[in-house]
C-alpha cells in the first residue's frame, strides 16, 4: 500500500526542512571558523635605499589557523608632506600599490599600515594602538643615496660689507635631490668672503650658506657634500651705499598684523641703488618684559614684520656701514573667545580627504566626506546635532581615493571624484543625496576624458567643473543627472601648465594654476570675466 499523496508531500517537506537546517548550522560554523583572526606580514620591517622597491605580503588566518581570503589595505604612513617647489604630496616620498609593493623616493623614517578590511573593532581593545582592528604596522626606513654632484646658485651683484646667501642643490647619481646631507662651505680668501652660518633650508631641495663679504676682490667659493664638490667665483664690488631710509606702512598695529617696511638705499650723490642687499633685524621691549616675560617679533629679509606680544619693537635695516631704524608700537589684539570642540566624527581605518556640509531638502544638515588611499569609500553623516555626528550611509565606488566631494546648490545632487580606479577610467560618480536618511542612490558615472584622475570639482548652476589630470577643467552638465555630458573645457596656453582648484561665483570661474597664478574665466557671467 502506497502512502497517500498528502503524507508523501509531508515527508518530502520535512526532509527538505531537516537538510537545510543542518546545512545552515554547518555554514554558520564554517563562517565562524573562517572569520579573520590573525594577520601576519612579511617582512615585519623594511630598510631600503631611495629608489629601491620591496613587497609586503600579508597572510590572514582564521581561528583554526587556516589561511583565508580577505581584502587587505596597505596604507602609507608618511604624515602630511607638501613641497610647493616640486608640487608634491607625501606619496612622492614613497608609494604603496594595492598589492603591497613599496616604491621609495626620499629618505626618512616612515611606516606602512596593513589592515584587514571588514575586521571589526573590539570595544575592549579601544585604547590599544590598533583600536581593536586586525592590522599591523610595518616600519619603513628609506636611506639616502649619496650625493654625486652639487648645483650652486648665488644672486648678485655682490657688495663689500653685506651678507649673501648661497644655495646648493646636492644631486645623486640619478639626478634626483640627495636628501639628508649637509653642505660645507669654504672660501679662497677669508678677507673677501667668509662663511658665517648655515640657516635652515627654505626649500627641501636646497642647502643654504651665508657669507660675510669683506674687502672688494675676486674669491672662489667651494661647496662640499660627501665626496661631491662644486666651485663658483664671486666678484665683490666696493659698497656705494651712503644712506638708508626705512619706512613702515604703519607705526601702530595689533598683535598678528603684518607691517611692510621699505628700505631705500642711496649713494653719496643721492641716487637710488636698487640691487644692493639689505639685512633686517629687530629688537623689542615688550609689555611682558616689565614682569620678566619674553619678547616676540619676527622680521623677514624682504621687510615684513609681525609680533604676537604687545610692546615697542625697533626694526633695523643695514647694508655695509650704514643703517636706519623704525619703531613700531604693537597693542593687544583683544581676541578672548575660546574655541570649543562640539563633536568629532571618527573614521578609524582610513584617512579623510575632503568634506562638504549642506542642508538637504528634508530639512536636516548633512556632511559628505571622502577617503584617501583606501578602498573608494565616501561617508554621509547626519550633523544636525553637532554633538552627535552619525554616519547614515556609506557609498563605495571603484577607486582607491575619493579626493573631492561636492553637493549642488539645492542639496539634492552630489558629485564625488575617483582616483585609482581598477579600470583606470577614474572620473566622477553622481549621487542622489536628496534624503540621506532614506539612503543615497547612485545615479550615473562619467569618465570621458577624465581618466587621469579628478582631484577637485565644483558645482555651479547645474554644471560640474572637474579638474582633469591637473591640466585643465572640464565643464559637465548635470542638469539631467542621469545623463551627464561635457559642454566645455578650459586650459591655459602653457605647455607646463598645472591646475589645482576651481571655484565658480556668479558665472565667473576662478582657478588656481600654481606658478601661473589665478585665472578668471567668464562661464556665464554676462561678460564680466
Amino acid at each position: 500500500m502506497f502512502p497517500s499523496s498528502s503524507l508523501l508531500r509531508s515527508t518530502i517537506v520535512a526532509a527538505g526542512l531537516l537538510v537545510p537546517a543542518c546545512a545552515f548550522a554547518q555554514d554558520e560554523a564554517e563562517r565562524e571558523v573562517a572569520a579573520p583572526h590573525t594577520l601576519t606580514v612579511s617582512p615585519e620591517e623594511i630598510t631600503l635605499t631611495a629608489g629601491e622597491t620591496a613587497r609586503i605580503r600579508a597572510t590572514v588566518l582564521d581561528g583554526a589557523g587556516n589561511e583565508v581570503e580577505a581584502e587587505v589595505l596597505y596604507l602609507p604612513l608618511y604624515g602630511q608632506y607638501w613641497n610647493l617647489e616640486e608640487r608634491t604630496w607625501g606619496f612622492n616620498i614613497f608609494r604603496v600599490s594595492p598589492d603591497g609593493r613599496v616604491s621609495t623616493v626620499r629618505p626618512g623614517e616612515y611606516a606602512v599600515l596593513v589592515r584587514v578590511v571588514g575586521s571589526q573593532r573590539d570595544p575592549q581593545a579601544a585604547d590599544s594602538d590598533a583600536g581593536g582592528y586586525l592590522q599591523q604596522r610595518v616600519p619603513l626606513t628609506i636611506l639616502p643615496r649619496p650625493p654625486a654632484s652639487i648645483a650652486l646658485n648665488a644672486p648678485g651683484p655682490f657688495y663689500a660689507g653685506t651678507e649673501v646667501t648661497l644655495e646648493a642643490t646636492p644631486l645623486d647619481d640619478n639626478g634626483a635631490f640627495a636628501d639628508d646631507v649637509e653642505v660645507d662651505w669654504e672660501t679662497s680668501d677669508g678677507s673677501i668672503a667668509s662663511p658665517i652660518g648655515q640657516p635652515p633650508a627654505n626649500q627641501r631641495t636646497t642647502r643654504r650658506g651665508v657669507l660675510m663679504l669683506g674687502a672688494p676682490g675676486r674669491v672662489t667659493i667651494t661647496a662640499a657634500a660627501g665626496a661631491a664638490t662644486a666651485e663658483m667665483t664671486l666678484d665683490v664690488e666696493p659698497n656705494p651705499a651712503a644712506r638708508i631710509t626705512l619706512t613702515p606702512d604703519r607705526n601702530a598695529v595689533r598683535t598678528g598684523d603684518v607691517t611692510y617696511l621699505t628700505a631705500t638705499v642711496t649713494d653719496a650723490e643721492g641716487r637710488s641703488i636698487e640691487d644692493i642687499p639689505v639685512a633686517f633685524s629687530v629688537s623689542a621691549i615688550s609689555d611682558a618684559m616689565t614682569s620678566g616675560g619674553p619678547s616676540s617679533g619676527l622680521i623677514t629679509q624682504d621687510g615684513r614684520f609681525v609680533a604676537d606680544l604687545p610692546g615697542a619693537y625697533t626694526v633695523v635695516a643695514r647694508t655695509g656701514s650704514v643703517a636706519a631704524s623704525a619703531i613700531i608700537r604693537v597693542v593687544e589684539r583683544g581676541v578672548r573667545r575660546p574655541i570649543e570642540l562640539v563633536g568629532h566624527g571618527r573614521v578609524q581605518d582610513r584617512a579623510t580627504t575632503d568634506l562638504w556640509v549642506w542642508e538637504a531638502p528634508n530639512g536636516r544638515d548633512y556632511a559628505l566626506t571622502g577617503t584617501h588611499n583606501a578602498a573608494g569609500h565616501a561617508y554621509v553623516w547626519d550633523v544636525t546635532d553637532p554633538a552627535r555626528l552619525e554616519v547614515v550611509d556609506i557609498v563605495r565606488v571603484d577607486a582607491r581615493s575619493v579626493n573631492d566631494v561636492k553637493v549642488s546648490e539645492d542639496g539634492a545632487t552630489a558629485v564625488i571624484s575617483r582616483e585609482g580606479a581598477s579600470n583606470r577610467r577614474n572620473g566622477l560618480v553622481i549621487l542622489d543625496v536628496s534624503d540621506p536618511a532614506v539612503g543615497v542612490r547612485r545615479i550615473a558615472e562619467y569618465d570621458d576624458r577624465l581618466t587621469g584622475g579628478v582631484h577637485n570639482t565644483f558645482i555651479h548652476d547645474g554644471h560640474v567643473y572637474a579638474l582633469s589630470a591637473a591640466r585643465r577643467y572640464d565643464i559637465i552638465s548635470i542638469e539631467d543627472p542621469a545623463a551627464p555630458r561635457r559642454v566645455g573645457s578650459f586650459a591655459l596656453d602653457n605647455p607646463a601648465r598645472s591646475i589645482h582648484d576651481v571655484v565658480v561665483r556668479d558665472g565667473i570661474a576662478y582657478s588656481a594654476n600654481w606658478t601661473d597664478g589665478v585665472a578668471v574665466v567668464d562661464v556665464g557671467g554676462a561678460g564680466r570675466g
